[in-house]
This record gives structure tokens, sequence and C-alpha cells, in this order.
């Protein structure tokens, strides 16, 4: 048992005699530098940022939509310009499209963060098919692109050097208007859905558009026939108060819209 207890405090002060010798790799900013990379998909897997005005009201024109950029390293006592270019392969045209709101890119002293702001407009293009803007970060004399990758818990790899944001203008029927046993209770209370009658309905009661983009919503709340007569009628009232004043309001097909038969 002694030559054992001997044994096992030989082996602990080797262990601990390597341990003494060993030293850390620490990060080291002179040689490594600062890198720039894009914040969303470095935190989460998100590497598309979706927006559509089919939600929107007629008045409004376009958008701003804010995104942010992360550096490694510490912050510096002075402001520092990172560049940030939109890919070839980009289906959203600058000018036409979208336009950046700021005309340089930095890192504010003493930050290690900044966010990038775009106005998209609401454009006819838009109303047919979904596009998209790829922004890509490249080296410039403040930062590199070292830190390329994350590596998800799922095991994909996503590019902390690239973004995308999809824009529309589109609303296909949602679910409630499309899917039982919702359809029917709309269409009898709110009649044919249209994207106009959508919109009026979203901005005339402020609802929050993920009503009818999240069943979710539906399985906890349900479209209930008295929410629903309560839409209808007020819109109906509405409608007719609009039209008397020479404001007839027709959806995208130039149709009059008009409420459900329960109405």
């Amino acid at each position: 048992m002694k030559k054992i207890l001997i044994i096992m405090v030989a082996l602990v002060a080797i262990v601990l005699g390597g341990c003494e010798k060993e030293t850390l790799i620490k990060f080291d900013e002179s040689i490594s530098g600062n890198s720039i990379y894009f914040r969303t998909p470095f935190l989460s897997s998100d590497t598309v940022r979706n927006f559509t005005f089919g939600f929107s009201g007629p008045d409004t024109k376009d958008t701003v939509l804010t995104f942010a950029v992360a550096i490694s390293g510490t912050p510096a006592n002075k402001e520092r310009e990172f560049t940030v270019v939109a890919n070839e392969n980009s289906t959203l045209i600058p000018g036409v499209n979208y336009d950046f709101v700021d005309q340089k890119f930095s890192i504010p002293a003493n930050k290690v963060n900044a966010n990038i702001k775009i106005k998209f407009y609401r454009t006819p293009d838009i109303t047919t098919e979904r596009k998209y803007l790829h922004l890509h970060l490249k080296t410039n004399e403040n930062f590199n692109t070292n830190v390329k990758n994350r590596i998800t818990t799922s095991k994909d790899t996503l590019s902390l050097l690239d973004y995308y944001f999809a824009v529309d203008d589109l609303v296909t029927p949602p679910y409630p208007w499309s899917a039982a046993p919702y359809k029917t209770a709309l269409e009898f209370y709110l009649g044919t859905y249209s994207k106009v009658k959508l919109q009026l309905l979203i901005e005339l009661f402020e609802i929050d558009p993920v009503v009818f983009t999240d069943q979710k919503y539906a399985k906890e709340n349900y479209f209930t026939p008295s929410l629903l007569g309560y839409w209808g009628s007020f819109m109906k009232l509405w409608l007719s108060r609009e039209a008397a004043a020479g404001r007839v309001h027709k959806d995208e097909n130039g149709v009059v819209i008009a409420m459900g038969s329960k109405i």
C-alpha cells in the first residue's frame, strides 16, 4: 500500500511539473489583426433576412432595414472604415431597388460593432417575384476576413462573410384563408381573399401580420365567429362610408372590395 501511495505521489508530481512548463497560446492582436464578420450568422443560423411589402398599405413606398457587423479583438480609439460590397449575382439593383443609407461603413471609436442601414424601395418588379441582395465583407487596411465560417451544432457550415436580403411585394393567401378549418369561416365573414383586403384589415385594426403567417396563433387563439364578425362588420361600414365620400376601394384585380355573406 505504501509503495502504491509513493507511485501515485510521483505521478502527480510529474503531471504538475508538465503543466508548469506548458504555456498557453494567447490571442496576439498585433499579429492576427482584427477580423470583421456579419453578426447574425455568428449568433444564430440565419443567413437570409426576409422582408415583404405585401402586408403594408399602399402608402408605404420604402423601408429601412438594419443589419449588424462585428469585429474580433479590442476596440480602438478611432473610427475605422470597413468594406462591404454587393455581389454580382444579386438581383436587386442599386439605385433602383435599394440604396445604402450611409455613404461609408465604419466601426465607431471604442466600439466592436456597427450597423449597416439599407433602404429598400417598393418597386413594381418585386410584385411578381422575390429578389435578392447578396452582401459580402472584404479585407481592407483596417480589417481582415480570417473569421470566415461558423460550424453549427448540426454540423452545417455558415459563412460569416456573406449575407442575403430577400425582398418582395407578394402576399399569397395566408393559411386562414386557404386551409381548413379556418378557410370557410373567413370567407363566410370576410369574403374572398385579396391582397388589398388583407392589407386594409391589418391597417384598420393594427393587426400584427404574424396572426396570418404563424399558424401557432390560430391554435392558441382561433379565429372566433365574434372576432371575424367584428372585423367584417366594421370593414363593411368603413368601406360604405369611404364609397359615400367618393373613395371606392378596389383590390389588386380592380374588383370592388366586399365583405362576406354573413355580414
